[in-house]
């Protein structure tokens, strides 16, 4: 079934397309199933360059916000189920006129990530700070909470093949070069200074609990731990703000566990 979707999402150009998008997408999201094993242990590589295809269609052309986020999670979950590699590995489809390089593909997913995630973090800022201008429902505030902590998924998992590709322990089928580890860190720089601001915005209003204020930190640790000299002066002065924020359900403690735990690794 998940080859047969994929074919139609790389291949086709009608609405089909975006219907096999949002049902691979609802499949590979799934926690950890017998589906996941079956994909890793399928010998051809086929279906991973049609589902490549596909996000390239999506990310590349005019669509409306949604079906680029749905392009991302689908993103996110083959780096779940395959490992953060497979976005760097070089798989072709022969006859394949929408093929880009590696390099074009990496940077392709980060900077459209990179994209949302300031379009939710102004929205998300927008629905708290300025509530009395705010025509929001709670449901579209949790919908875009969500959606921030998917991308901001994606983006660790970035963070992650980039510090393999960089310190030569990713896989030997990867085959970004310098240039683009340099550009994406670069991009992963000036995002991670947005998320600081939100942050500090957070800081600024008084706002020390909620869930995105709790993914905004972990992906701030996760990439603090791989670079522990990037925005300094920003994170100094957020520094013991970070330490009180709380999410939903968990406790300050739990967060302060996860980011030593992240930045101590």
């Amino acid at each position: 079934q998940v080859t047969s979707l994929a074919m139609l999402f790389g291949v086709l150009h009608t609405a089909v397309k975006f219907e096999s998008l949002h049902m691979l997408a609802t499949l590979l999201s799934q926690k950890e199933s017998p589906l996941h094993d079956a994909l890793r242990s399928m010998p051809s590589t086929i279906w991973k360059s049609h589902i490549r295809g596909g996000i390239i269609d999506v990310l590349q052309n005019r669509v409306v916000s949604s079906e680029k986020l749905q392009a991302l999670l689908l993103a996110e979950c083959m780096m779940s189920i395959l490992g953060e590699n497979w976005l760097s590995e070089d798989h072709k489809i022969l006859d394949n006129k929408n093929a880009i390089s590696v390099d074009k593909f990496v940077l392709l997913v980060l900077q459209s990530a990179r994209v949302e995630v300031a379009v939710l973090l102004n929205e998300l800022a927008f629905s708290k700070y300025e509530s009395s201008k705010s025509s929001q429902t709670d449901d579209a505030i949790i919908q875009k909470q969500r959606n921030l902590a998917i991308l901001f998924s994606l983006i660790e998992r970035i963070i992650k093949m980039i510090s393999d590709a960089s310190s030569g322990e990713g896989e030997p089928s990867q085959t970004i070069c310098e240039k683009t580890i340099m550009q994406v860190i670069t991009g992963l720089n000036e995002t991670i200074s947005l998320v600081l601001d939100f942050l500090q915005d957070a800081k600024d209003h008084g706002q020390r609990k909620g869930d995105d204020l709790l993914a905004a930190v972990r992906i701030v640790g996760s990439y603090l731990a791989e670079t522990p000299y990037a925005c300094q002066e920003k994170t100094g002065h957020l520094l013991e703000f970070i330490f009180s924020i709380e999410g939903q359900d968990e406790s300050r403690y739990f967060l302060a566990h996860f980011v030593l735990r992240r930045c101590c690794a």
